[in-house]
């Protein structure tokens, strides 16, 4: 029963990425931009994979630093799915060791010409990313290295998710190899008042 319940969040996860993917590629998804308490949403990212992570024997911790407000202006939905689809990736191309997600907060200035910012990295000890592969994991039904394609499953489509939700809402994101194993990726967003 616990394999047909896993396969099916599975298979509904695939489906929902391939939706949105659709809406965005069409331009028909649209910002709701409203006040959010980030806390919560980052805690729920978090608790959505942490069983998949202990059963695999990983440590998946948050951080959030002190100055992050609880509540911010930005799109719920965009945030949870570029959070989703980075720790969903950091979790399960790690076998060992651990993923953190790591939430900073950067103020604007007074005079409002720098918006502060929201900015979360997802940090795993897993298999990297060759550095020729890079740019390419962002396009559209995209994965890595063919070699990993029957032990990783996947549509490819997640990180198209990440980056173009990430565009709309006027951020960057950003991966870099560790340089013992693993990556990190980092978004960073602008928070209007």
């Amino acid at each position: 029963l616990e394999k047909f319940v896993k396969n099916g969040r599975s298979l509904l996860e695939m489906v929902d990425d391939i939706l949105h993917i659709t809406k965005i590629e069409a331009d028909k998804l649209e910002l709701e931009i409203h006040q959010i308490n980030i806390r919560e949403l980052i805690s729920d990212v978090a608790a959505y994979y942490d069983l998949h992570a202990s059963e695999k024997g990983i440590a998946l911790t948050t951080v959030i630093e002190p100055q992050c407000p609880q509540f911010i202006n930005s799109d719920t939905s965009a945030l949870r799915q570029i959070m989703t689809n980075i720790v969903g990736n950091a979790v399960k191309f790690t076998d060992s060791g651990s993923v953190e997600l790591r939430i900073q907060w950067q103020p604007g200035n007074s005079s409002g010409d720098v918006l502060p910012e929201l900015i979360f990295h997802v940090e795993d000890t897993g298999i990297g990313i060759p550095e020729e592969e890079k740019e390419a994991i962002f396009g559209l039904f995209t994965k890595g290295r063919e070699t990993l394609h029957s032990k990783y499953r996947g549509t490819g489509v997640g990180l198209a998710i990440v980056s173009r939700q990430v565009h709309k809402l006027n951020g960057e994101v950003r991966v870099e190899n560790k340089h013992n194993n693993g990556v990190v990726f980092s978004v960073s967003i602008p928070i209007s008042s």
